[in-house]
Formats: structure tokens, C-alpha cells, sequence
């Protein structure tokens, strides 16, 4: 009995096995084909969805690209920010502005690109520019900016050089570091240097006659360069003749008005007090050889400045 038993018992554990494999590979068949109708529905879904955006979404179109933007390319150096601007279409406007001051326009038209220069205030300041063109695309630049300190800067009252006829303004310019050189400029046009290496600077600079922007600038011995910008109002002087040359015309004008007029006609000195922004005053000849009158007339106006002029009647003929 022994024996039937242990020939027996294997065979029933085979059979097991055999049922076990079965039921296995049923069920795993089962989870394949459930996860491949889920995977294909999904995918179905996601292919109507995509369908549904392509086709039934409204379309947006951006008009202002980064390409078509108006471009704004600033350089920094020692005293002004150099300015490109460039762009597909023409420049409608560009208006740029320091916090704390008004903004100013540029004046364009007809130009899709211009270059600028900004000078930079002392100290920190945020800088901004806006750009349109003619199809209202607009950029706008703002950074902080640090400009070098205002130099220290004093204009004296003018004065008459009697030998070559020209006024002049007496500058100092006074620190505590090495100034290397000091240079001046009207309406930013020309400018004029002269070398200094010393902490204070004294010049002389020639006066013009009206309304005038003076920039200074001033280079230091450690590379920085100070710069500090004014508007000057100067008398506006002129001295003619009738048609006849029997008297002279003398004219003056200023915006900041007038504060009085000195004439010194041969030798006979007047002053008069004007406080208006024109002044006007004929004064006779005296009859004689060319040369025989003499005239200097200094005008002065409520900001200080004066203008002197000297006239001789050298050029008469009777």
C-alpha cells in the first residue's frame, strides 16, 4: 500500500498544476484585452480632441511679433547714453525722459531708424524711452542709470576785453582731486579744452550774445568726468547808423529783461534804468574827422549778465 500511495499522490498534484497553469493564462489574457480597449479608447479620445482644436478653436493672430517691435539699443559712456533705434516700419514717435524732469520729444518723421545721445544727469536716475511706429507697435526701454558728480562750478560776471572787442566769462572750477582738464561747449556744438593739472581750474570763456545751452565738462585724475549743463541768457546788443551817419542806433533786447544800460558817448557817462526787455536810444553825432566819436555801451539783465560793445565812427565818409 505504500507504494499505490506514493505512485498515487504525485498524479494529483499534476493534475493541480496542470488546472492552476489554465486559469493563469485565462486571466492574464483578460487584463491584456481589458488595457487594450482602455489604451485604443484613449487614444480614439484624445485624437477627438485634438481634431475638435484644430478644427472647431477660432484661430488668434498676434500682431505685435517681437520681430516687428521697434528696436531699442542703448550704450552707456562717461557723460551720455548713445541711443539706436531701428525699425521695420517708420518711427511715428519717440519720447524719452530722467524720473523728475519732463519728457522730451524727438522730432522724426519719414525714418524708420535715428541715432540720439541723452546726456546723463549726476547721480541715480531712471531712464526711459518709448518708441511707436506708424502701425502703433510700440517698445518701451527703462533702466537706472549713475551719472558722475556736477563739478563745482562758478561763473563770475563777465567782462569787456577793450584790444580785441570781445566779452568773456571768468570760470572757476574749484574740487578736492586733481582736475586734468576743463572743456565748454554752446549748444553742443564745438568744444573747447584746455589742460589744467591742478585742483582748481580758472578760464576764461567767450560770451555769446542771447539765449544759449553752456555744457562744462570736467575730467579728474581718477578717469571720471563731471559734467554739468546750463542755459545762459546774454544781452542782445547792436550799435548802427542812420543812412545819412549822423547818429548812432543803439538796439538791445532780452527774454530775461533789462536791467539798466551804461553809455559812455565822448566822454559823457549816462545810466539809465530800463527793467523792460527791449531798450532803444539814438544818440547824435558830433561833426568832425572819422573817428572823432566814441562809444561803449554795457547792457545788463536781471540775471546778472552784462554785454559791452565799442564803437568808433571810422568808417565815415563825410
Amino acid at each position: 500500500m505504500n507504494q499505490i500511495l506514493s505512485v498515487e499522490l504525485p498524479k494529483k498534484k499534476s493534475k493541480l498544476r496542470t488546472q492552476g497553469g489554465q486559469s493563469n493564462k485565462a486571466s492574464t489574457k483578460s487584463v491584456v484585452i481589458f488595457f487594450s480597449i482602455v489604451l485604443l479608447l484613449f487614444g480614439i479620445a484624445l485624437i477627438g480632441i485634438s481634431l475638435y482644436s484644430m478644427l472647431g478653436k477660432p484661430k488668434t493672430t498676434v500682431s505685435n511679433t517681437q520681430s516687428s517691435l521697434p528696436r531699442i539699443d542703448v550704450t552707456q559712456n562717461a557723460t551720455e547714453l548713445e541711443v539706436e533705434i531701428s525699425c521695420t516700419n517708420e518711427i511715428a514717435s519717440i519720447e524719452y525722459k530722467w524720473e523728475e524732469q519732463e519728457p522730451q520729444k524727438v522730432d522724426i518723421s519719414g525714418k524708420n531708424s535715428t541715432e540720439l545721445k541723452v546726456n546723463i544727469p549726476s547721480g541715480t536716475n531712471i531712464f526711459t524711452i518709448k518708441v511707436i511706429d506708424v502701425d502703433n507697435n510700440t517698445n518701451e526701454f527703462s533702466k537706472e542709470y549713475v551719472g558722475a558728480k556736477e563739478p563745482n562750478i562758478t561763473m563770475l560776471e563777465p567782462k569787456f576785453e577793450s584790444k580785441t572787442g570781445k566779452n568773456k566769462i571768468p570760470v572757476v572750477c574749484e574740487e578736492n582731486q586733481v582736475i586734468k582738464y576743463i572743456s565748454y561747449s554752446y549748444d553742443q556744438g564745438e568744444e573747447k579744452k584746455q589742460e589744467i593739472n591742478n585742483t582748481t581750474a580758472k578760464i576764461e570763456i567767450e560770451e555769446l550774445e542771447g539765449e544759449h545751452e553752456l555744457t562744462f565738462k570736467v575730467g579728474y585724475q581718477d578717469g571720471t568726468i563731471g559734467r554739468i549743463s546750463k542755459t545762459i541768457y546774454a544781452p542782445t546788443l547792436s550799435v548802427g547808423t542812420d543812412a545819412g551817419y549822423t547818429k548812432f542806433i543803439i538796439n538791445a533786447s532780452d527774454s530775461r529783461t533789462i536791467e539798466k544800460v551804461s553809455i559812455n558817448f565822448n566822454g559823457s557817462k549816462i545810466e539809465e534804468a530800463v527793467n523792460k526787455e527791449s531798450y532803444t536810444k539814438e544818440l547824435q553825432l558830433i561833426p568832425g574827422e572819422p573817428g572823432t566819436n566814441k562809444l561803449l555801451v554795457i547792457v545788463y539783465n536781471k540775471d546778472g549778465m552784462s554785454l559791452t560793445k565799442k564803437v568808433w565812427d571810422i568808417t565815415r565818409k563825410n
